[in-house]
């Protein structure tokens, strides 16, 4: 059976301002703050970029297609000819590309996806994750989209949820979702540095006799990771790229 691509909406497009409304704009067919557009398209835009080149058909031109080809190649260049080591911590997969026309073209396709409803948005994401949910929710993406400091639209929320398996804590809150006290920050467990600053170190922890300070900055970062997301020990070490040793 041949599965068909639902029609996009005839809607407000995506980012448009609502008349009267001046801090609310429109994301996945659904009325959302400023600030959770900005997250969708952030969001979106890391998806394409982490599974390139399986987003390519909605970019907006041949030439922007070759830049986004061409930057992406020259990373995973570069990570082949790294040493063996454990991954790059999420938040530094999520940076935004320094360049314009990769940039411009990831917001774009970014747009595409969240110019229709849920559904339509949905029918878009479902290719670029693994098809079993569990898979899908253990992905750097799914960790980085549910953990992020500035929580996507209701839009964008109601389109990956049923893609993504995400397990849920005896006090029934979602594993990867911090409390509304902490989304009401204006940061997030993609600001932790694996290695916490010295100056962070010396200003707010007492060392501790014995320990060599590398080992306690990580240990730092971690315990962080935790206060932020509720998660567990080994969801930081993995979300910051931490290897069980904590070398220096």
């Amino acid at each position: 059976m041949v599965m068909r691509r639902p029609a996009v909406s005839e809607q407000i497009r995506p980012g448009t301002h609502l008349p009267g409304r001046s801090s609310i704009t429109v994301s996945a067919g659904v009325p959302t703050p400023p600030g959770s557009y900005f997250a969708d398209l952030r969001a979106l835009s890391l998806l394409a970029y982490s599974t390139w080149p399986a987003a390519r058909d909605p970019s907006p031109s041949g030439q922007i297609t070759a830049a986004i080809d061409q930057h992406i190649m020259s990373l995973r260049q570069q990570e082949a000819g790294r040493q063996p080591g454990p991954p790059p911590p999420a938040a530094r997969i999520a940076q935004p590309p320094l360049d314009a026309a990769v940039s411009a073209g990831l917001a774009h396709i970014a747009e595409r996806i969240l110019a229709g409803t849920p559904e339509e948005a949905r029918w878009q994401i479902k290719p670029l994750l693994p098809a079993s949910t569990r898979e899908a929710g253990r992905t750097n993406w799914a960790r980085w989209v549910t953990r992020s400091a500035i929580p996507c639209s209701e839009g964008l929320q109601a389109a990956y949820k049923p893609l993504l398996r995400i397990s849920v804590r005896p006090d029934g809150r979602s594993q990867g979702r911090r409390d509304t006290l902490v989304r009401t920050h204006r940061w997030g467990p993609e600001n932790i540095p694996a290695l916490i600053p010295e100056d962070w170190y010396a200003r707010h922890f007492t060392p501790i006799a014995g320990v060599s300070r590398n080992p306690a900055r990580r240990t730092a970062a971690l315990r962080l990771f935790q206060v932020i997301t509720g998660g567990s020990l080994i969801e930081a070490a993995e979300f910051l790229g931490i290897s069980s040793g904590f070398g220096p």
